[in-house]
C-alpha cells in the first residue's frame, strides 16, 4: 500500500471566508482559483478543486495511493489569531475528520 504523507484538502468555507475579509489574511476568487495573501506581498494559489474530496479520491486511485495523511494547507487559521483562529481550526479539523 502506498501512503501519501503530505497531502492537502482545503476547506472551501474557509477560503470563502478569507475572500470576504478586508484585512490579512485575505483572499480573492479569480477564474476558479482562490488567491490568498498572508503578508500583503505573496499570494498563495488554491484552486477550488483542492477542496473536492471526490477528486482527491480519484487522484489517489490514479496514483495507486491507498492511504493519505491530510492537512489543510496554506494559509492556516492560526494567522487569524485569537478566538477566530480557534473557531476556524476547530471547523477545519472537524471537516478533515469527517472525510
Amino acid at each position: 500500500v502506498r501512503i501519501d504523507v503530505h497531502s492537502h484538502l482545503v476547506y472551501l468555507p474557509y477560503l470563502e471566508y478569507l475572500a470576504g475579509r478586508s484585512s490579512l489574511p485575505q483572499g480573492v476568487l479569480r477564474g476558479g482559483t482562490y488567491f490568498v495573501s498572508c503578508t500583503g506581498g505573496y499570494q498563495h494559489a488554491s484552486p477550488i478543486i483542492h477542496a473536492d474530496f471526490d477528486q482527491k479520491l480519484k487522484d489517489m486511485e490514479d496514483l495507486d495511493i491507498g492511504k493519505s495523511v491530510l492537512s489543510h494547507g496554506m494559509p492556516g487559521p492560526e494567522l487569524l489569531g485569537g478566538p477566530e483562529a480557534d473557531d476556524w481550526a476547530s471547523r477545519i479539523n472537524d471537516h478533515l475528520a469527517e472525510v
